[in-house]
């Protein structure tokens, strides 16, 4: 299911890069779990099929959806500190709205705080957004003509993370690695999250963690990437405790009958090589 995520967005960088673990999780179809319910992944650790160029294989085995009183705590306190990264929605000139079924996913009550890069464009999204979490935070994009007062970036704190986001128009050459690690180290950040390209990226170089969500509409990208493979409209969600990053990634896939399911993607990235709490 997710050979072709593989090859748009898990990129294997030549240097030191690839350090962080990655295991696939299928959605079952339209069945798309709670966001906050990080126990379905939890449950199926070890047991889930680890991600590699050759092994993209994974559990069909729907999980358990009981919970105790417990449970129900830890998942509203999971909430409080989920974090959504989205960007590049570009609505309505490329794309006519977020896709029906990530809106269901994105309900109010489950995110604490939004990192939106830029190219937001609409108001209506705007204010669906600030209705999703109690936090949104904004970077200016290339087509944000009008949003004059939008920094181009922003630095937020998430335990022991430092959490760096821009929209990545300004990074020359656009995409490069080199030129993301350059602003890494300028924003002094643990974490970069760029976009631009509208292709979920995430990788690890020199012991900082980068994250491009991609397009949350599935929007064109402008001539910035090669157009040989389609746009897969995605989002992230990031789970920080300490110094432990789990990052979750949202595909929208369409297959050859045209019907449309989630797929989920979890991807560990340890500040340091330290191990969890």
């Amino acid at each position: 299911m997710f050979s072709g995520a593989w090859k748009l967005g898990l990129r294997l960088c030549s240097r030191d890069v690839w350090s962080c673990r990655v295991t696939s999780c299928n959605v079952w179809g339209a069945q798309v779990p709670e966001l906050v319910e990080k126990r379905y992944f939890d449950k199926f650790e070890g047991t889930v099929s680890t991600v590699t160029a050759t092994d993209t294989t994974a559990t069909d085995d729907p999980p358990n959806k009981a919970v105790s009183y417990s449970q129900i705590s830890q998942l509203l306190q999971m909430a409080s500190r989920l974090v959504l990264c989205i960007g590049d929605l570009h609505i309505p000139d490329r794309a006519p709205d977020i896709p029906a079924k990530f809106r269901k996913l994105l309900s109010p009550g489950k995110i604490g705080q939004i990192l939106c890069l830029g190219n937001l464009t609409d108001k209506e999204t705007y204010d669906f957004l600030r209705s999703v979490a109690p936090e949104l935070q904004i970077v200016k994009g290339d087509f944000d003509t009008d949003a004059t007062n939008l920094p181009l970036s922003k630095v937020v704190t998430h335990g022991n993370l430092r959490i760096g986001f821009t929209h990545g128009h300004t990074i020359v050459p656009q995409g490069d690695s080199d030129s993301l690690l350059i602003e890494a180290r300028r924003l002094d950040c643990d974490v970069l999250v760029w976009g631009g390209t509208h292709r979920f990226e995430a990788y690890e170089l020199e012991g900082r963690f980068f994250i491009n969500p991609g397009s949350a509409t599935g929007a064109i990208s402008g001539g910035w990437v090669s157009t040989d493979e389609p746009i897969v409209p995605s989002f992230c969600l990031m789970d920080v405790q300490g110094s432990v990053l789990v990052l979750y990634v949202y595909q929208l896939r369409t297959d050859e009958k045209g019907v449309e399911s989630v797929g989920v993607e979890k991807v560990t990235f340890r500040k340091n090589g330290e191990a969890p709490s």
